[in-house]
């Protein structure tokens, strides 16, 4: 994850990063830790097989789904590689 923001005010999250895992690859995004509850995704992204980046751009929060404590957010990827316990910068 390259860019872990989340704007309270707006109520909004801006997500992106890169893979090198490029063939066929989507990024789902947790709100924590835990990235086996689906209640806590925050979004899922496509991987570009070019360039291997992915984005959620400026995601609206779904009523209930706000930063979990810690202030951490967690990727996995379909092919089953995950990031853990990422800071979020909160603006």
């Amino acid at each position: 994850i390259s860019k872990a923001i989340f704007r309270p005010k707006q109520m909004k999250w801006m997500l992106s990063g890169t893979s090198t895992d490029m063939t066929a690859n989507t990024i789902t995004v947790f709100s924590g830790v835990d990235t086996t509850d689906p209640g806590r995704i925050i979004g899922t992204a496509t991987v570009d097989p070019t360039t291997g980046a992915w984005s959620l751009g400026e995601t609206a929060v779904s009523p209930g789904l706000m930063l979990s404590a810690g202030n951490k957010v967690s990727v996995v990827s379909s092919n089953n590689v995950a990031v853990n316990s990422v800071d979020v910068d909160i603006r």
